[in-house]
Protein backbone atom coordinates (compact mmCIF):
# COMPACT_ATOMS: atom_id res chain seq x y z
CA UNK A 1 0.00 0.00 0.00
CA UNK A 2 2.94 2.10 0.88
CA UNK A 3 4.34 1.92 -2.71
CA UNK A 4 0.95 2.76 -4.14
CA UNK A 5 0.89 6.50 -2.59
CA UNK A 6 4.35 6.87 -3.48
CA UNK A 7 3.65 5.87 -7.08
CA UNK A 8 0.86 8.32 -6.93
CA UNK A 9 2.65 11.29 -5.42
CA UNK A 10 5.74 10.62 -7.76
CA UNK A 11 3.36 10.47 -10.83
CA UNK A 12 0.41 13.10 -9.26
CA UNK A 13 0.71 15.53 -12.21
CA UNK A 14 0.42 13.36 -14.87
CA UNK A 15 -2.03 11.26 -13.07
CA UNK A 16 -4.34 14.08 -12.66
CA UNK A 17 -3.99 15.10 -16.08
CA UNK A 18 -4.97 11.47 -17.35
CA UNK A 19 -8.05 12.05 -15.32
CA UNK A 20 -8.90 15.23 -16.34
CA UNK A 21 -8.30 14.45 -20.29
CA UNK A 22 -10.90 11.46 -19.40
CA UNK A 23 -13.52 13.64 -17.83
CA UNK A 24 -13.27 16.29 -21.01
CA UNK A 25 -13.65 13.17 -23.25
CA UNK A 26 -16.47 12.14 -21.69
CA UNK A 27 -18.55 15.48 -21.73
CA UNK A 28 -17.25 15.40 -25.61
CA UNK A 29 -18.35 12.48 -26.76
CA UNK A 30 -21.69 12.18 -24.81
CA UNK A 31 -23.39 15.91 -25.74
CA UNK A 32 -21.91 16.30 -28.76
CA UNK A 33 -23.59 13.83 -31.67
CA UNK A 34 -21.12 14.17 -34.36
CA UNK A 35 -17.88 12.68 -31.79
CA UNK A 36 -20.36 10.38 -30.09
CA UNK A 37 -20.94 8.38 -33.44
CA UNK A 38 -17.19 8.94 -34.23
CA UNK A 39 -15.91 7.54 -30.96
CA UNK A 40 -18.95 4.33 -31.36
CA UNK A 41 -17.69 3.76 -34.80
CA UNK A 42 -13.77 3.50 -33.75
CA UNK A 43 -14.42 1.59 -30.51
CA UNK A 44 -16.87 -0.68 -32.33
CA UNK A 45 -14.21 -1.33 -35.10
CA UNK A 46 -11.31 -1.54 -32.08
CA UNK A 47 -13.42 -4.00 -30.19
CA UNK A 48 -14.54 -6.18 -33.51
CA UNK A 49 -10.86 -6.39 -34.38
CA UNK A 50 -10.03 -7.58 -30.57
CA UNK A 51 -12.74 -10.19 -30.53
CA UNK A 52 -11.60 -11.37 -33.75
CA UNK A 53 -7.90 -12.49 -32.65
CA UNK A 54 -9.63 -13.84 -29.76
CA UNK A 55 -11.67 -15.94 -31.21
CA UNK A 56 -9.53 -16.50 -33.55
CA UNK A 57 -6.77 -17.41 -30.60
CA UNK A 58 -9.26 -19.39 -29.21
CA UNK A 59 -10.76 -21.24 -31.87
CA UNK A 60 -6.93 -22.36 -32.94
CA UNK A 61 -6.91 -24.00 -29.17
CA UNK A 62 -10.44 -25.41 -29.70
CA UNK A 63 -9.07 -26.88 -32.75
CA UNK A 64 -6.30 -28.62 -31.47
CA UNK A 65 -8.21 -29.83 -28.30
CA UNK A 66 -10.40 -31.14 -30.76
CA UNK A 67 -8.28 -32.92 -32.73
CA UNK A 68 -6.68 -34.60 -29.94
CA UNK A 69 -9.76 -35.90 -28.62
CA UNK A 70 -10.50 -36.93 -32.37
CA UNK A 71 -7.18 -38.50 -33.39
CA UNK A 72 -5.57 -38.76 -29.93
CA UNK A 73 -4.56 -41.95 -27.99
CA UNK A 74 -7.96 -42.56 -25.84
CA UNK A 75 -7.48 -46.30 -26.81
CA UNK A 76 -8.01 -49.10 -29.77
CA UNK A 77 -10.22 -48.46 -32.28
CA UNK A 78 -10.57 -51.76 -34.00
CA UNK A 79 -8.47 -53.49 -36.84
CA UNK A 80 -7.72 -53.48 -39.97
CA UNK A 81 -9.29 -55.84 -42.31
CA UNK A 82 -8.87 -55.16 -46.00
CA UNK A 83 -7.32 -52.01 -47.58
CA UNK A 84 -6.80 -50.68 -51.05
CA UNK A 85 -4.95 -47.93 -52.35
CA UNK A 86 -6.81 -45.43 -50.87
CA UNK A 87 -9.40 -47.04 -48.48
CA UNK A 88 -9.26 -49.35 -45.78
CA UNK A 89 -12.11 -50.81 -44.21
CA UNK A 90 -11.84 -51.26 -39.69
CA UNK A 91 -13.48 -54.24 -37.69
CA UNK A 92 -14.55 -52.22 -34.63
CA UNK A 93 -13.93 -53.05 -31.43
CA UNK A 94 -17.59 -53.50 -31.03
CA UNK A 95 -18.08 -56.62 -33.34
CA UNK A 96 -18.79 -59.56 -31.96
CA UNK A 97 -15.57 -61.40 -34.20
CA UNK A 98 -13.29 -58.72 -32.60
CA UNK A 99 -10.93 -60.13 -29.85
CA UNK A 100 -7.57 -58.48 -29.04
CA UNK A 101 -5.04 -59.87 -25.79
CA UNK A 102 -5.13 -57.29 -23.06
CA UNK A 103 -3.77 -56.78 -20.14
CA UNK A 104 -4.37 -55.37 -16.31
CA UNK A 105 -2.05 -52.19 -16.38
CA UNK A 106 -0.78 -52.46 -12.71
CA UNK A 107 -0.73 -56.62 -12.39
CA UNK A 108 0.23 -57.46 -16.45
CA UNK A 109 -2.37 -60.55 -15.72
CA UNK A 110 -3.89 -61.17 -19.80
CA UNK A 111 -6.74 -61.77 -20.72
CA UNK A 112 -9.20 -61.88 -24.10
CA UNK A 113 -11.29 -59.05 -25.08
CA UNK A 114 -14.22 -59.09 -26.88
CA UNK A 115 -17.56 -57.77 -27.15
CA UNK A 116 -21.08 -59.58 -26.29
CA UNK A 117 -23.52 -57.18 -28.60
CA UNK A 118 -25.27 -56.26 -25.54
CA UNK A 119 -24.22 -52.59 -25.03
CA UNK A 120 -21.94 -49.92 -26.90
CA UNK A 121 -20.52 -48.88 -23.34
CA UNK A 122 -19.04 -51.95 -23.17
CA UNK A 123 -16.98 -54.80 -23.67
CA UNK A 124 -16.03 -57.83 -22.05
CA UNK A 125 -12.44 -59.28 -21.16
CA UNK A 126 -12.54 -62.92 -20.06
CA UNK A 127 -9.80 -65.08 -18.72
CA UNK A 128 -8.39 -62.70 -15.79
CA UNK A 129 -7.55 -65.26 -12.72
CA UNK A 130 -8.95 -64.87 -9.98
CA UNK A 131 -5.58 -64.63 -8.05
CA UNK A 132 -4.92 -61.11 -9.51
CA UNK A 133 -5.70 -57.95 -7.78
CA UNK A 134 -8.55 -56.31 -10.13
CA UNK A 135 -10.22 -53.43 -8.82
CA UNK A 136 -13.51 -51.52 -10.27
CA UNK A 137 -11.88 -48.19 -11.98
CA UNK A 138 -8.54 -50.13 -13.15
CA UNK A 139 -6.90 -49.46 -16.02
CA UNK A 140 -7.10 -52.24 -19.14
CA UNK A 141 -3.95 -51.74 -21.83
CA UNK A 142 -3.37 -53.63 -24.96
CA UNK A 143 -0.26 -56.68 -24.18
CA UNK A 144 2.98 -57.20 -25.46
CA UNK A 145 1.80 -60.33 -26.88
CA UNK A 146 -1.10 -58.63 -29.18
CA UNK A 147 -0.08 -58.82 -32.44
CA UNK A 148 -2.58 -56.39 -33.53
CA UNK A 149 -1.42 -53.35 -31.37
CA UNK A 150 1.79 -52.25 -29.77
CA UNK A 151 2.12 -52.42 -25.85
CA UNK A 152 0.52 -50.34 -23.30
CA UNK A 153 -2.23 -48.77 -25.60
CA UNK A 154 -5.15 -47.68 -23.42
CA UNK A 155 -8.71 -50.01 -24.01
CA UNK A 156 -10.43 -48.86 -21.03
CA UNK A 157 -11.22 -49.24 -17.39
CA UNK A 158 -12.92 -52.28 -15.29
CA UNK A 159 -16.27 -51.18 -14.96
CA UNK A 160 -17.45 -54.44 -12.77
CA UNK A 161 -16.18 -57.73 -11.78
CA UNK A 162 -17.92 -60.98 -12.39
CA UNK A 163 -17.22 -64.01 -10.77
CA UNK A 164 -17.42 -67.10 -12.28
CA UNK A 165 -18.02 -69.83 -9.68
CA UNK A 166 -17.31 -72.60 -11.99
CA UNK A 167 -13.85 -71.52 -13.33
CA UNK A 168 -10.64 -69.89 -11.62
CA UNK A 169 -11.16 -66.99 -13.87
CA UNK A 170 -13.15 -63.68 -13.29
CA UNK A 171 -14.99 -61.90 -16.20
CA UNK A 172 -14.45 -58.27 -15.99
CA UNK A 173 -16.75 -55.85 -17.93
CA UNK A 174 -14.92 -53.04 -19.25
CA UNK A 175 -16.19 -49.10 -20.02
CA UNK A 176 -14.08 -48.43 -23.47
CA UNK A 177 -11.98 -45.16 -23.52
CA UNK A 178 -12.77 -44.60 -27.17
CA UNK A 179 -16.23 -42.87 -27.50
CA UNK A 180 -17.16 -44.28 -30.23
CA UNK A 181 -20.19 -42.31 -30.39
CA UNK A 182 -18.77 -39.53 -31.98
CA UNK A 183 -15.54 -40.53 -33.32
CA UNK A 184 -14.56 -39.39 -36.50
CA UNK A 185 -10.66 -40.07 -37.37
CA UNK A 186 -8.32 -42.73 -35.43
CA UNK A 187 -4.18 -43.59 -35.55
CA UNK A 188 -3.68 -46.50 -38.55
CA UNK A 189 -0.86 -48.22 -37.08
CA UNK A 190 1.42 -50.68 -39.00
CA UNK A 191 3.39 -53.42 -37.63
CA UNK A 192 6.21 -53.78 -39.67
CA UNK A 193 7.32 -57.21 -37.98
CA UNK A 194 3.81 -58.94 -38.44
CA UNK A 195 5.22 -61.39 -40.82
CA UNK A 196 7.91 -62.41 -38.86
CA UNK A 197 6.02 -62.72 -35.72
CA UNK A 198 3.92 -65.26 -37.47
CA UNK A 199 6.10 -67.10 -38.83
CA UNK A 200 7.87 -67.88 -35.48
CA UNK A 201 4.29 -68.23 -33.43
CA UNK A 202 3.33 -70.86 -36.15
CA UNK A 203 6.32 -72.50 -36.21
CA UNK A 204 6.30 -72.51 -32.39
CA UNK A 205 2.76 -74.22 -32.56
CA UNK A 206 4.15 -77.39 -35.02
CA UNK A 207 7.57 -77.81 -32.70
CA UNK A 208 5.15 -78.29 -29.76
CA UNK A 209 2.28 -80.01 -31.15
Amino acid sequence: MRNVFLFIRRHFNFLFFLVLQIIALSFLFRYNKFHEAAFMNVSTELTGRINEKYNGIEYYFQLKKTNEDLVGPQGIVGSVVNVSENFATVMSMLHPQFKAVVKLKNGGETGAIEWDGLSVLFVTLKNIPKSAKVEKGDTIVTSQTSSLFPANIMVGTVYDIVPDNSSNFYTLKIRPSTNFFNIEYAYVIANSQYDEQRRIEDSTRKKVQ
